[in-house]
């Protein structure tokens, strides 16, 4: 059944409410912001957190190694572990901006519905390895949800009394949704994606750290041919490449948010060599370090946590 106009209208007026420049606002919930841009843009490579993206209006679009993932009001999007992926606002006016609800993906919630559901949750008799992220289709029960979110957010014990609850049942239709499969498998131990979201984990705590391929397979308990093959198959890069990704993405936020010099944020990061950080951030953000240092963060809080949408 199509959801009637009027829950999007509603949903947003909500969202422009809470959003009235553009950029990312955060909201009365720590896991609940939402993103606001009134015009189409140039492609922002940035590092996308565990969480769901639903939109209300306009349209986004993500690549994610050689596909390009378009998400709007029908489609919400969904990153299932830390990526540092390339995005671009692809459709928004100053009348119609881009309005996007980010809901961080908490494991804790997650854990405790996995078991609450139990045999009435359907687990593959055989994994197929997915991507940590995926779009997934707008349903009515699941925008009612974020609508009675959104419903209590101007009032304090409300917010604190309601949300949990909420939160709870947003995540419980994202896993009753298609390509479920990929949020669930992050917490079970047997998985690969499992595995894969654990290594995910420890390069992002240890990535100034000299590190090899041998050494990250051990840490998995994986051979090195079946780190690579299921870490590619997850997050579309090699395990060296996200590395290199979430050293350069450091880097710029050290140097944006902390005033650190190239040489000195290149250091911080795991750089030995200036000259090869000043290459590799050139490739990777088409300037270099010492212009990147001039600019903002495209209109956005510039902290070591910001979330992408």
């Amino acid at each position: 059944m199509p959801i009637p106009k009027q829950d999007w209208f509603r949903f947003a007026a909500d969202l422009s409410a809470l959003a009235p420049t553009d950029g990312l606002m955060q909201t009365a919930l720590p896991c609940v912001t939402v993103y606001r841009a009134s015009k189409p843009g140039t492609i922002i490579q940035a590092v996308y957190q565990p969480n769901l993206c639903i939109v209300a209006q306009g349209q986004k679009a993500i690549i994610f190694g050689n596909k390009e993932l378009l998400y709007d009001p029908l489609n919400y999007l969904a990153v299932t572990m830390p990526l540092p992926l390339e995005g671009r606002v692809i459709q928004a006016t100053e009348e119609e901006p881009f309005l996007a609800l980010l809901i961080d993906i908490d494991l804790t919630t997650l854990s405790h519905l996995l078991v609450e559901l139990g045999d009435n949750l359907a687990i593959p008799t055989q994994e197929k390895i997915e991507p940590a992220i995926y779009i997934s289709h707008v349903k009515q029960p699941f925008l009612h949800a974020v609508l009675q979110l959104l419903s209590i957010m101007k009032d304090p014990v409300d917010c604190r009394i309601l949300a949990p609850g909420i939160l709870k049942s947003i995540i419980y239709y994202a896993l009753q949704a298609e390509h479920h499969n990929s949020l669930q498998a992050m917490l079970r131990g047997n998985s690969a994606t499992y595995r894969i979201s654990r290594v995910v984990r420890f390069l992002d705590e240890n990535y100034s750290k000299a590190l090899d391929l041998k050494t990250i397979a051990a840490k998995a308990n994986m051979s090195e041919s079946s780190l690579s093959h299921n870490f590619k198959a997850i997050t579309s890069m090699s395990p060296i490449q996200y590395i290199k990704k979430i050293r350069l993405h450091r880097a710029r936020l050290l140097m944006l948010g902390d005033g650190l010099n190239a040489s000195d944020a290149a250091f911080n990061v795991g750089y030995s060599s200036p000259s090869q950080f000043s290459r590799e951030f050139q490739r990777m953000f088409g300037a270099s370090p010492s212009d990147a240092a001039r600019t903002t963060l495209h209109g956005l809080p510039v902290t070591s946590s910001v979330r992408q949408t």
